[in-house]
């Protein structure tokens, strides 16, 4: 069902007025923002509800456009409407696909991650890699948040995910399924990556940005592996790192 709206104080628009990420999520939705990344999830089937949008963009892309209720309104009025500026034209708010982790795939694993860049960022380098499943835990930015999903260019939209409570239970519980626990971190006494070779099943660690990953889930791993840079730098950003790590190990599985 389309709508043309002239009032931005239409109540048919309230749920798009200051979009926040935290209530979104928690009803299980999401938000999608930008042309490109708008078809991805379309394409991948993700189920729209509604969809904010201009005549010029519908007129364009309504052949592509799938959404239960599409609302229209003129350009200049979006960013009095969304409480914050925006380079794009076309909203979205849909629900967060409900796929199941294959356990007979790799998986990456997310642990007190929070920048949204590097959430989409490592997203986006990891299904170049073939790695499209992730757990983060519930002190890592949830990877459907809006800013993560348009860095990853709509590619998380091939996840699957999973939120723990419990990160130490869940690395227990992926060995017991034979994954081999990998953390990655510049200690000294790591493997260096490139002469590790990784079982063919396995699960990928990834730390915050400013302290990496925690003693404990490190002492749950059944390796500690580094990449080799000069000692005046001694850290790479986590992204950086990821997309090193994950092309290095799917090359040897």
């Amino acid at each position: 069902m389309k709508f043309q709206i002239d009032d931005i104080n239409d109540s048919k628009l309230d749920q798009f007025r200051n979009l926040k990420d935290k209530n979104i999520n928690q009803q299980n939705l999401l938000i999608i923002e930008s042309k490109k990344v708008v078809l991805k999830a379309i394409q991948e089937g993700v189920e729209i509800l509604t969809l904010l949008t201009t005549a010029s963009f519908f007129k364009e892309y309504s052949h592509s456009i799938n959404a239960k209720e599409i609302y229209i309104i003129e350009d200049h009025k979006f960013k009095n409407l969304l409480g914050f500026n925006s380079h794009t034209k076309i909203f979205a708010i849909g629900k967060i696909p409900s796929h199941k982790l294959d356990y007979e795939k790799n998986i990456i694993f997310f642990n007190n991650i929070t920048s949204p860049e590097n959430v989409g960022a490592i997203a986006r380098s990891a299904l170049a890699f073939n790695y499209n499943q992730i757990i983060y835990d519930s002190k890592s930015l949830s990877p459907w948040n809006r800013r993560p999903i348009r860095v990853s260019t709509g590619n998380m939209f091939k996840f699957k995910t999973m939120r723990t409570t419990s990160p130490i239970d869940t690395i227990k519980n992926l060995r017991e399924k034979n994954y081999q626990v990998i953390s990655t971190a510049n200690d000294a006494s790591a493997v260096n990556l490139t002469n590790f070779n990784p079982q063919k099943k396995h699960v990928i660690i990834f730390g915050s940005e400013g302290h990496g990953i925690e003693k404990t889930i490190k002492e749950a791993s059944d390796v500690i592996v580094k990449i080799p840079v000069d000692q005046y730098v001694k850290h790479l950003n986590v992204g950086h790192a990821a997309a090193i790590t994950m092309y290095s190990l799917r090359s040897k599985s």
